[in-house]
């Protein structure tokens, strides 16, 4: 008799999560690599941020970075590191999907 009861509490639960669970798919990832415009080496520790949202990360040593989560639609990505003179990149960001987007840095005094 009690879980008469618990079923249409339990509906309207899940009833509520379904607009946040697609709210997820509606984002994408954008992944990359920060290189020496002038060595072709790759830049660690350069601090790429998704302007406008709470979304970054650094690049690894290797340059690679890698940023999730980002809603899709499209977006001015920065990348910056003291040395280097920023560089921003516009980027279309699909939900589900990844862009590829290469920073090319020059040094600075």
């Amino acid at each position: 008799m009690a879980l008469r009861h618990l079923v249409p509490a339990l509906v309207g639960g899940l009833l509520l999560l379904a607009p946040r669970l697609g709210a997820q798919d509606a984002t994408g990832t954008i992944a990359g690599r920060v290189v020496d415009s002038t060595t072709q080496q790759p830049v660690g520790s350069v601090n790429i941020v998704v302007q406008g949202t709470q979304r970054g990360a650094l690049s690894r040593d290797d340059g690679s970075f890698i940023i999730s989560g980002v809603p899709a639609g499209t977006h001015s990505v920065r990348a910056s590191r003291i040395g280097f003179a920023p560089q921003v990149r516009e980027v279309a960001v699909a939900a589900g999907g990844t862009i590829a987007v290469q920073f090319y840095l020059a040094r600075q005094a």
